[in-house]
């Protein structure tokens, strides 16, 4: 697995693999790739001197995906701010944003709506200094590539959930291009309410797949975690796995994997079994001699290493790939899916909306 990008931290992964039949995707960062791209730029480049220096001080020190492509939009101006003036204590509201004290007012980034009843809005954050709306920011997300033909295979045998704290229609979108059953995609969730869902989903057969704050409770309430690191990560310690690279195709390799393992276990113990009942019962006829049991007992652990080896050897897996082209996130995307025997790919063309 490590050659796929995969490192294990937990030991007990393998056996709690076997009982997986749920797996529970959170969106942002998870299923789609780890920056949104700020589709409206000039919401940055507007601001005066005060607000971008409130923005990179909201910004500078996050891991949220919103948070960092706000950063890398603001650009060296940003990082001149950030110089030049003193920190400032900033206070996490994980799964509704952050904010910080200056000046005799509060500065927040976050959900849209925070201050109120968090009105529908077709904005995904927002700045806001005390009650003011200082500016509206809106993305647009692209699909970790192989995410459509790795779920396809995944969903044969595992239920396939979405918990999101991001707006439904955004949820609804990537459910549909991914096949996740509308009931299955769950938005606005806060991290308490994912926590609670995954309890409920929860029969000691659930991996959880996340990579915020916002899913630190829930990976608490899965029975298996797994998240993916790029640059710093805060579940990292956390989680039974995580893994490196922008693809998902890894997850039934994983997944089949762990099934194979127990299955060359058992195949493994089988043959010691029958091999060792055997010799005794060439000993009990008195057809063993010293020369036979010397050639007997390392033949038997070459066996059983052989099969071992043999059985968990890397194979080509029939995971679909699927080759992305042009930009992920409007009009047409079409994919090369080679055929899992082996004979010539096939190309497919998806109609794809705006995450």
């Amino acid at each position: 697995m490590e050659r796929s990008g995969v490192f294990i931290r937990e030991s007990l992964l393998w056996s709690r693999l076997k009982r997986i039949r749920t797996i529970i995707f959170d969106k942002t960062g998870t299923l789609t790739l780890e920056r949104p791209i700020l589709a409206n730029p000039e919401s940055v480049t507007n601001l005066s001197s005060s607000q971008k220096l409130a923005l990179a001080r909201l910004t500078s020190d996050s891991l949220h995906p919103v948070s960092r492509s706000l950063l890398e939009a603001l650009g060296r101006k940003g990082q001149r701010l950030l110089r030049e003036y003193p920190a400032v204590e900033i206070h996490d509201e994980p799964g509704t944003g952050r904010h910080f004290f200056a000046d005799d007012s509060v500065w927040f980034l976050g959900r849209p709506g925070w201050l109120s009843s968090r009105e529908p809005s077709p904005h995904d954050a927002e700045l806001r200094q005390n009650d003011q709306v200082i500016a509206r920011f809106h993305f647009h997300e692209s699909l970790r590539p192989d995410a459509i033909a790795a779920l396809d295979v995944l969903r044969k045998n595992h239920r396939l959930v979405i918990l999101s704290g991001d707006r439904p229609e955004k949820v609804a979108a990537a459910a549909g291009l991914l096949g996740i059953a509308p009931e299955d995609a769950h938005a606005s969730l806060s991290p308490s309410d994912k926590e609670q869902l995954v309890r409920q989903l929860d029969r000691q057969d659930t991996l959880y797949l996340g990579d915020g704050a916002n899913d630190s409770l829930a990976f608490n309430a899965a029975w298996t975690t797994g998240t993916p690191v790029v640059d710093r990560s805060f579940l990292e310690s956390k989680a039974d796995f995580y893994f490196l690279g922008h693809g998902l195709r890894f997850l039934p390799k994983l997944l089949g994997l762990a099934q194979r393992r127990q299955r060359v276990v058992h195949f493994a113990f089988a043959f010691a079994l029958l091999y060792n009942m055997a010799a005794i019962a060439a000993a009990l006829t008195g057809h063993m001699n010293p020369l036979v049991a010397a050639i007997i007992m390392p033949l038997s652990s070459a066996i059983s290493l052989s099969i071992i080896a043999s059985g968990l050897r890397e194979i080509a897996y029939s995971t679909p790939v699927v080759a992305l082209s042009g930009n992920t996130t409007y009009g047409l995307r079409e994919s090369t899916i080679p055929h899992p025997g082996g004979h010539e790919p096939r190309h497919e063309t998806f109609r794809t909306e705006p995450l």
